[in-house]
């Protein structure tokens, strides 16, 4: 804080008169008034003029630079003297603790009063008296006890007399004066050092450590308190967790004994495989959907055509000869369709699983293994894709769509193109590309869409990646078949 007695040229109002501080206005003018300065004890005139205001002067000597400040310092016991009390402010200290646990920080803070704003009542007063390494500016007896004040305008307390006062263990309050101005009367003294709170500050309260403590120590109470409970929230929740995953271990446990059964024959398909097959070309006369099929095409085991006696991935779902299967999905969704309807309705490789569902001898104790094969391992995972409805009604679609009977429409339907068992003479593209890369055999072996992939990406290498088209078609058509 700045002082303002270098801007303020009032003369100095007080004066020390027989050991006692009197104002100007109690002594006669001129040397007469037999007043000293508080601060070097030189000798002061009293000028009491018209013109200018009222005030001491230092009689042949400078204007001492200490002696307002050591006058305030003498009002200050004045005024305590005549007042036998002094207006204290409140103390108020603040802590904070800090914990973490479980990934969470927590923080805790509060405050606590050492000492509430009161009026103090002042029992003795001392003025500049040494105390051990310091000069307090008064040392006043307050509840019995030592109280240090100190006053300041133009100079405050340092951390190192701040440390000396707090080695002494004395409480101490710091009045600041700096603003006081230079022709203050007692009342307006008065104000500042006895009645205001709002210009003093505790260096030093006694009291302090141990509220602080007390503080600390509730604080650190409600900061364990909350960890606990995020502990055992914590606790809870892993235990819970635990429960679940070993309910999940025993649910899987207890699913899997009841696909024993499933996977047993599976496994027992697997090995057996050929067996079945015979066992399946022998049962063919006999089923419902081949007797449909050799009664609408006219044909028998001897006449079938090879497109409706392929190998298809994924085909092992079916519990009968793929003769039947896919002469019976080729006769109730192709064949004779252009003699019934003028514009046949595209057809739904959906629809054909949902008809084999229904009406085709299925591997069916596959189904609960389906529905749980994120328990199964991989390896009998691998032997369940052989058993996949979808896919084989899918590859079989894409084996009519080669062979010229169906072209693809859009997501899973297919246009019929030929509803007859005589194949179509199909040209796959219009105009055959010269090929540098992969043969026309490997070309034709992709599908439309596929085809189209491959000449995209091969121009896309040749042009952009800086391949030469051999090299290009080579990489087009890996990554065509990686699809």
């Amino acid at each position: 804080m700045q002082s303002n007695i270098s801007t303020n040229h009032v003369k100095l109002p007080f004066g020390l008169k027989d050991g006692e501080l009197v104002h100007i206005s109690q002594v006669s003018s001129g040397l007469a008034c037999n007043c000293y300065c508080a601060s070097c004890n030189t000798r002061l005139v009293a000028k009491k003029g018209k013109k200018n205001a009222h005030g001491f002067s230092h009689y042949k000597s400078d204007e001492c630079a200490h002696a307002f400040e050591t006058t305030l310092h003498y009002l200050a016991k004045k005024v305590l003297e005549e007042s036998a009390e002094i207006n204290l402010p409140e103390l108020k200290i603040q802590e904070q603790l800090y914990g973490e646990i479980c990934g969470q920080s927590i923080y805790k803070s509060g405050s606590a009063i050492v000492c509430p704003e009161h009026i103090a009542i002042v029992e003795d007063i001392k003025l500049e008296k040494p105390l051990d390494q310091i000069v307090p500016d008064v040392i006043a007896t307050i509840n019995g006890s030592r109280f240090l004040i100190e006053v300041a305008v133009t100079h405050f307390i340092d951390e190192i007399k701040e440390q000396k006062i707090t080695n002494l263990n004395l409480p101490c309050i710091e009045i600041d004066l700096s603003n006081m101005v230079r022709d203050a009367d007692l009342a307006q003294i008065h104000k500042e050092v006895v009645d205001s709170i709002i210009n003093k500050r505790w260096i030093y309260h006694p009291g302090t450590k141990a509220v602080r403590k007390t503080l600390k120590s509730e604080l650190q109470l409600k900061l364990q308190k909350e960890l606990d409970q995020i502990f055992a929230k914590e606790q809870e929740r892993k235990r819970i967790a635990n429960e679940i995953r070993q309910k999940q271990i025993t649910e899987k446990r207890a699913t899997l004994e009841k696909l024993q059964p499933s996977i047993r024959l599976l496994e027992n398909y697997q090995k057996d495989k050929e067996k079945h097959l015979l066992d399946y070309s022998q049962r063919l006369p006999g089923l419902s959907i081949w007797q449909r099929a050799v009664s609408t095409m006219n044909i028998s085991t001897r006449t079938v055509p090879d497109f409706l006696n392929q190998p298809i991935k994924g085909e092992s779902i079916f519990a009968c000869d793929r003769r039947a299967w896919q002469s019976a999905l080729f006769t109730v969704f192709i064949y004779g369709k252009f003699s019934k309807f003028d514009d046949p309705h595209p057809i739904s490789v959906y629809k054909m699983v949902e008809w084999c569902k229904s009406y085709v001898p299925l591997n069916k104790f596959v189904f609960n293994l389906w529905s749980n094969k994120g328990l199964l391992e991989s390896e009998l995972l691998s032997k369940l894709y052989n058993f996949d409805l979808y896919t084989a009604v899918r590859e079989f679609a894409r084996h009519l769509e080669k062979k010229g009977f169906i072209a693809f429409h859009y997501q899973d339907l297919y246009k019929i193109e030929n509803d007859h068992l005589s194949l179509h003479k199909v040209n796959i593209v219009e105009a055959t590309p010269r090929l540098t890369g992969i043969s026309m055999s490997q070309y034709n072996l992709l599908f439309k869409d596929e085809q189209e992939a491959f000449e995209e990406k091969a121009g896309i290498l040749e042009f952009c990646n800086g391949l030469s088209r051999k090299n290009a078609e080579r990489k087009a058509y890996e990554l065509v078949l990686a699809i």
